[in-house]
């Protein structure tokens, strides 16, 4: 049964969430070795503390020791960062005595599940490391497919507690940690400074009330859309309604959508849609992001990710963390690293020494500085003069790392893609289609309710 519950959930999962970057193709790119294997020395990361400061005995401690050459594969799913894995990998594999990482893009997130769930079905060929989503990463620990890593931490004293709150949360589930953060995201609003600036309007709007005054503002002194939402993003959708008080999953496992006040924000929304200041837009990301960069509309809220990418152009791109909202939070988007709990223990070993390496401060601040994924360290935030490496590269990222107090995780559940959809296809229809507001959203709760309850 829990073969095949782990199947179905993983099938699932597959088929939910939404693709994301492939492998191939342009973007930026680096080869900047790990700070880490910059020196060329053999490290000691094969070796986990055995003298009483990991685990509890030596005996316990060598369980998680890499003894003998291993080699792994680990799966990620981003074009961008092809060289960095391969340099790091490089960089990694002669850093140590025993591991040899081969890094394999595995396509998207949907293609990664395809070929995970193939390999948990055949028993072989599964990755030492893999990257998954934040989405749907509940569905993977749910299920028994990711390895618990706390006594793996406890082996090599790794302090879990330096990772930002929100992104170690995410990899935590009913208080076991499986997932380390890497390739992680915030939502922000980017907005065209220069051409704002021309009209008195490059000041951000503070509050709700005010954006929708700046939004009519922009349309008429610009004859440009103020703002184009890209409705199609999980992660766009899901902050709008927590910051409205509209929760996901409540405590006692049912919707929150049944909201007054993340009603009546869809109904001002609508109001902003129909006057022709906002574009409530069914394009994806970098369609969105094309008639940004184009001049097209002057505001759009997407991943902190695509900053890097807009930085080279011909006007100068502003980032505003406003979600005038209640709260004022930004759910954690983008990625976990996970060890699939199917691998022989040598294998094991081997990526958690790897997954340590990729995931420690140095070599995540190498990933932040080119990349505009975060850093992931309290102290690297808190290192005035780490922090400068990534401004001077990424100025606007420092508005984004100024409210990381902001960070949430998203609400754990292996749910979590599937019930979104309802809730993203009626706010749609009640924008878009003009649908009658209290059938739909009344149908939309009793679907996301007999989503949550496992159907």
């Amino acid at each position: 049964m829990k073969n095949r519950k782990l199947l179905s959930l993983l099938t699932a999962a597959a088929m939910t969430a939404g693709a994301l970057g492939g492998c191939g193709g342009g973007g930026t790119q680096t080869t900047a070795a790990a700070p880490e294997a910059q020196a060329g020395q053999k490290t000691e990361a094969q070796a986990p503390d055995s003298s009483g400061g990991g685990a509890d005995s030596a005996g316990e401690a060598s369980m998680y020791e890499v003894t003998e050459p291993v080699t792994i594969e680990y799966w990620y799913n981003s074009a961008v960062n092809e060289d960095f894995y391969n340099k790091l990998a490089e960089d990694f594999n002669s850093s140590q005595e025993y591991v040899t990482v081969v890094p394999v893009c595995g396509g998207d997130y949907n293609s990664i599940s395809e070929k995970l769930t193939a390999a948990q079905a055949a028993g072989t060929g599964l990755p030492g490391l893999c990257l998954m989503s934040v989405d749907r990463i509940a569905v993977y620990m749910d299920s028994g497919v990711c390895e618990p890593l706390d006594p793996y931490c406890e082996a090599y004293g790794v302090d879990t507690s330096d990772f930002v709150d929100a992104f170690m949360n995410g990899g935590t589930y009913d208080g076991v940690i499986y997932g380390f953060p890497h390739g992680v995201s915030v939502a922000t609003f980017y907005y065209n400074r220069d051409e704002l600036a021309k009209v008195g309007l490059d000041a951000f709007p503070a509050t709700w009330e005010e954006f929708k005054t700046w939004c009519k503002e922009v349309y008429d002194k610009t004859g440009k859309t103020a703002y184009t939402c890209a409705c199609m993003q999980n992660n766009i959708l899901y902050n709008f309604s927590y910051n409205w008080g509209g929760l996901l999953v409540k405590e006692d496992g049912t919707t929150g959508f049944d909201s007054e006040t993340l009603k009546q924000y869809i109904r001002e929304m609508k109001e902003l849609v129909d006057a022709g200041y906002v574009e409530w837009s069914l394009e994806g990301v970098e369609a969105v992001g094309n008639k940004f960069l184009n001049g097209d509309t002057m505001c759009i809220n997407v991943s902190c990710t695509d900053y890097s990418h807009y930085t080279d152009n011909d006007f100068e791109v502003g980032l505003a963390w406003n979600y005038t909202g209640e709260h004022g939070i930004s759910s954690v988007a983008g990625s976990l690293m996970f060890i699939p709990s199917g691998l022989d223990q040598k294998s094991k070993n081997a990526a958690f020494v790897f997954a340590k390496y990729l995931s420690s401060p140095d070599v995540n601040l190498e990933w932040a500085k080119f990349s505009s994924y975060l850093a992931t360290h309290k102290s690297t935030i808190a290192d005035e003069s780490k922090m400068a490496e990534i401004y001077e590269a990424l100025p606007e990222m420092k508005m984004v790392y100024e409210n990381s107090g902001n960070y949430i995780e998203k609400i754990k559940t292996p749910y979590f893609s599937k019930a979104m959809k309802p809730f993203m296809e009626a706010i749609n229809q009640i924008i878009l289609e003009n649908a009658d507001f209290d059938e739909t959203w009344n149908n939309m709760l009793e679907e996301v309710n007999y989503v949550l309850a496992g159907n």
